[in-house]
């Protein structure tokens, strides 16, 4: 058994860090650090809020440094000034996730080490949305290495020392059991700091410098990714995938980003050729199978898509030394394989991925949405209903185990929810029409198209045929709801947009026949298919917009 160490016996740490305007962010950074340090070196570059005076009145040193468009060099600058025998570099937008003083110890009294790989979770947020739902990125960076006259910071921008950290060591850096937090990748910070015009200057700057830099090219690829220039982060990228060798840190985040790029730029031959070379060279890398999958299902391959994510799943999440994405190999892989079986119409084994899903994520929105949609039709219903019921049962069993009580009520409170919303729906035949749009869409579609005139396919073109048909829904235009996704569904320019509109047809023909019934709603039979009214409108753009929005 392990002896705590006090404070006395532990070696020292110098918290050392270089900042700019982030009196948003410096308090809760040094309060996270406080604990597992000795003194606070704050290297300020300009700041012209009250950074300083925030940061003076947690004890830190604040040191005034000129900004000469290198990070690196103001980095080692903080460093030449730490006093004691470790180095912490944190980043005013990071929060030191806390941890036991004795293993923190433990990490600071081995001989042998001269750095540790710390786990960075990066917040990134959906571009082109409100909500702050995104996702969280998991990467391996060196933050936590001895105060060393030979080990410093190289590359003024995306600028690393893990490359003299593991020269000074002699060997591979370990992955200390160390989490930091970093929100500098939310939209408003971003947008804030003008961190893309930022780095696209000093990247240009530095590859003058270093033009066969395989770093910094990858980085340049990197940010042209995040631009959503996918071609020209292709033409960045595919050089360097061949003959990185294993010592390259990134290599396996190239396979990655040139599926991706590839796939989204419409080129889905290449993206699998990239992630089937990535699924070889990685085999135990749940993000690579995911865009395989992904890249399967952009070509209307469910099948394939499925068998990739159920490897996935199998393998769980990825070990810290790859960038993943949270939910790789549990909840979000889970999430894709129910919509691969929504496509081949497995409502059960849907419900069962999406009920697995929110196992593992209990806030997971998506997931909870289509479960809502499945529930629309009777099969569906009682699938849902039964993986809701299955997994409130596991919940109720371990409730009285006290780890993971919060985790066990969110999931019961979701399932109780959710239970709730599908009980409130009828059963009525317009709701089952809902669930079983997509199969029946084929039909419906040639009957449609007969009634669209090629003047109207010429307009549609001004704005999308969807959005229309939309409005046209909500106003209780069926009629013309109908002919507008008709046109969607013949300019559709992905599967995602076809089965949308195919969705929305196949809704809007089930509702205008419940208005029919309106005229004539002289029996109670009739009059209780009226009651599904309202959720035929909600049900309908929820059906439409979540298509749209495929994983």
């Amino acid at each position: 058994m392990h002896r705590e160490l006090g404070q006395q016996e532990r070696p020292g740490v110098s918290l050392c860090m270089i900042v700019r305007n982030e009196e948003a962010f410096i308090a809760d950074c040094l309060a996270s650090a406080a604990p597992y340090v000795s003194e606070m070196i704050v290297c300020d570059t300009g700041s012209d809020d009250r950074t300083v005076e925030i940061a003076r009145g947690y004890g830190a040193r604040v040191v005034s440094i000129p900004w000469d468009d290198d990070f690196a060099a103001a980095r080692n600058v903080s460093l030449g000034l730490a006093l004691y025998p470790w180095i912490l570099v944190l980043d005013a937008d990071e929060r030191l996730e806390g941890l036991g003083l004795s293993q923190w110890s433990r990490l600071l009294c081995d001989e042998k080490a001269a750095g540790y790989y710390v786990r960075l979770i990066s917040a990134l947020e959906r571009p082109g949305t409100e909500s702050r739902e995104g996702m969280l990125v998991t990467d391996a960076v060196c933050r936590l290495f001895r105060n060393d006259a030979q080990i410093r910071f190289s590359g003024i921008v995306h600028e690393e020392c893990a490359t003299a950290v593991a020269c000074v060591q002699g060997g591979p850096v370990a992955i200390a059991p160390v989490t930091v937090r970093h929100e500098g990748y939310r939209a408003d910070v971003i947008a804030g700091r003008r961190k893309p015009e930022r780095n696209a200057r000093l990247l240009a700057k530095a590859l003058d410098r270093e033009p066969g830099n395989v770093t910094l090219r990858y980085a340049v690829g990197t940010e042209l990714l995040g631009a959503g220039r996918w071609v020209e982060a292709i033409e960045w990228l595919a050089p360097l995938a061949e003959g990185l060798g294993e010592g390259c840190g990134f290599a396996s985040d190239i396979r990655l980003k040139l599926s991706h790029a590839n796939r989204l730029a419409g080129r889905l031959e290449a993206a699998i050729v990239q992630a089937e070379a990535g699924v070889r060279e990685y085999p135990d890398f749940p993000d690579m199978y995911e865009a395989l999958a992904a890249a399967y299902m952009a070509l209307d391959d469910a099948p394939s898509a499925l068998h990739v994510l159920e490897q996935a799943i199998e393998i769980g999440p990825a070990a810290p030394y790859y960038s993943s994405v949270e939910g790789a190999g549990s909840s979000r892989s889970h999430y894709a394989a129910g919509a691969a079986c929504e496509r081949l119409y497995r409502w059960r084994d849907a419900a069962a991925h999406y009920r697995a899903a929110l196992d593992e994520r209990p806030t997971f929105e998506a997931a909870k949405a289509r479960l809502r949609l499945l529930a629309s039709g009777e099969g569906g219903r009682r699938a849902a209903l039964e993986a809701l019921r299955a997994g409130a049962a596991e919940a109720e069993k371990a409730s009285g185990v006290e780890d993971g009580r919060a985790d066990v009520e969110a999931r019961k409170a979701s399932g109780v929810e959710l239970e709730r919303v599908f009980a409130e729906s009828s059963a009525s035949g317009v709701e089952v029409g809902l669930a079983e749009g997509e199969a029946a869409s084929g039909m419906e579609v040639g009957r449609a198209g007969a009634e669209v005139s090629s003047l109207e396919l010429g307009a549609a073109e001004e704005e999308p045929a969807l959005a229309v048909g939309l409005r046209a829904v909500e106003a209780g235009r069926w009629a013309e709801a109908t002919r507008h996704f008709a046109v969607a569904h013949g300019l559709a320019a992905t599967p995602a947009e076809a089965r949308a509109a195919a969705a929305g047809l196949a809704a809007a023909f089930a509702a205008r026949a419940l208005a029919a019934l309106e005229g004539s709603a002289a029996s109670s039979a009739n009059r209780g298919a009226l009651a599904g009214h309202p959720r035929c409108l909600a049900e309908l753009r929820l059906i439409v917009l979540t298509a749209i929005d495929e994983p």
